[in-house]
């Protein structure tokens, strides 16, 4: 069973920002795949590692989006993409010098990240985007 399931809750009808938190999710259910199974730190590392880097990649294409549009809250976004973005490097970097071993509390983290993140900051923009895309 999967440990983050898709919600419509999480759909905005933005077809490449639905696509990629849908990615996010299956993200967060590999690494917490890997965290029952106990695998190797080196590869917990490198799902980190690919998690960063999707994170990157999809928080700049928001912003990019949001910048389009003319969100005024693009300032408070990037501010709390940066936040996210160091979190879960800490994880990363913490991982890496063997701080701490992937534990039931840090994939919860990962989820309550995205979760909160999507639901409450990121449906802030979707109904700009939807007036913006309807006056074109």
């Amino acid at each position: 069973m999967a440990f983050m399931i898709w919600s419509p809750a999480y759909e905005f009808g933005i077809s490449e920002i639905d696509q990629q938190h849908r990615y996010w999710i299956e993200l967060v259910n590999n690494i917490y795949y890997d965290f029952l199974k106990q695998n190797d730190k080196d590869r917990v590392h490198a799902m980190f590692t690919a998690a960063i880097d999707f994170m990157h990649y999809h928080f700049s294409e928001e912003e990019r989006m949001m910048h389009i549009i003319g969100y005024p809250a693009l300032d408070n976004q990037q501010k709390q993409h940066a936040e996210i973005g160091a979190r879960i490097e800490h994880f990363r970097k913490d991982i890496r010098e063997d701080n701490i071993i992937i534990t039931r509390s840090v994939v919860n983290k990962l989820r309550k990240i995205f979760v909160q993140h999507i639901l409450i900051e990121d449906k802030k923009y979707v109904e700009l985007y939807n007036r913006v895309k309807a006056n074109k």
